[in-house]
């Protein structure tokens, strides 16, 4: 069953929701939690999905066949697109590692953090679908855990998309040398 545990993945994507300072003499990073990040990342799912299961419970609602279709398109896409974007961050990655320059080590950092919140995107993804299919199988109110838990997953899979799209253009940025004048982390003139 091990082969079957996601707890390294989750436990990177936790460390993954920090600040990282070097220092300029190569020594060890020093790291702080991002405390916002990991509120929001933790607590706005578990708030809608319990919001869920009040609406839910008191409307005696169920996942329509039309929006759960709209769900599993939505995670297949999401799981290729993932996929294709770790293939393109374990190719940078490999680069990195051939050269292995101390200036690099925030780089390599933000590409292995980029790595974890992708990889729990795929498995969250998955995940999603499964639900989905569960909250259409089964009656009411068996249906109201997986309907919730569809509603929790897909916030901390968007939740996951605001964090991977900004890591993911920082990383572009630095591995490719982008100029200062489309750069956008160069500081204006």
């Amino acid at each position: 069953m091990n082969r079957m545990n996601p707890s390294a993945l989750i436990a990177a994507h936790w460390k993954g929701l920090q600040s990282r300072a070097y220092p300029s003499n190569g020594g060890e990073p020093t790291t702080t939690p991002d405390g916002l990040a990991r509120l929001i990342s933790a607590g706005a799912p578990v708030t809608v999905g319990g919001v869920a299961v009040i609406f839910i419970w008191q409307g005696n609602l169920h996942l329509a066949e039309g929006t759960a279709s709209l769900v599993v398109t939505a995670a297949t896409l999401a799981v290729g697109g993932m996929l294709a974007a770790f293939a393109q961050l374990a190719s940078w990655r490999s680069r990195l590692a051939e050269r292995d320059l101390d200036i690099q080590r925030p780089l390599r950092a933000l590409i292995d953090e980029a790595v974890a919140h992708i990889l729990l995107a795929v498995l969250e993804s998955a995940s999603l679908m499964l639900l989905t299919v569960l909250s259409l199988l089964l009656p009411n109110p068996w249906a109201i855990v997986p309907n919730a838990l569809v509603v929790a997953v897909g916030s901390h899979l968007v939740l996951l998309f605001f964090i991977i799209v900004p890591r993911l253009y920082s990383a572009y940025v630095q591995v490719n040398e982008v100029t200062d004048e489309v750069n956008g982390y160069a500081r204006r003139r």
